[in-house]
């Protein structure tokens, strides 16, 4: 009866120590930053994120090495954004550079003032 129990009790830790680990990073990836490539608004019910003041760098229209002048943001940073933009489209607000590996939150809060996002409107 105790190796039935002793058994029982390494089964329940088992799964105890799994739940432990999992869970932590199925909540991270939920509370990560929000995308808005959608083109929405971001103003809706989002707390927290403003639009970018007078910036002096377009993100959308800047090459790797205009971008480098961004606090944080080296060459290789730099390039990403570049391959970012041209793989997925143009960036709508300042947040959609966190899908850039590398520009996290904080790094962004360091440029945020000194970027736009605005695109050039098509002839269409």
């Amino acid at each position: 009866m105790s190796e039935r129990i002793r058994k029982a009790a390494g089964l329940v830790l088992l799964v105890a120590g799994l739940a432990a680990c999992a869970v932590p990073a199925l909540c991270a990836r939920k509370a990560g930053p929000a995308r808005f490539r959608s083109g929405e608004r971001q103003d809706q019910g989002i707390p927290g994120i403003a639009p970018a003041g007078n910036g002096t760098i377009n993100v959308n229209e800047a090459d790797a090495e205009e971008l480098t002048a961004l606090p944080g943001v080296g060459e290789t940073i730099a390039a990403l954004i570049v391959a970012e933009r041209r793989e997925h489209g143009p960036f709508h607000y300042p947040e959609d550079l966190t899908a850039v590996k590398g520009i996290g939150l904080k790094t962004l809060e360091k440029f945020r003032d000194m970027i736009l996002t605005e695109q050039k409107e098509s002839g269409e």
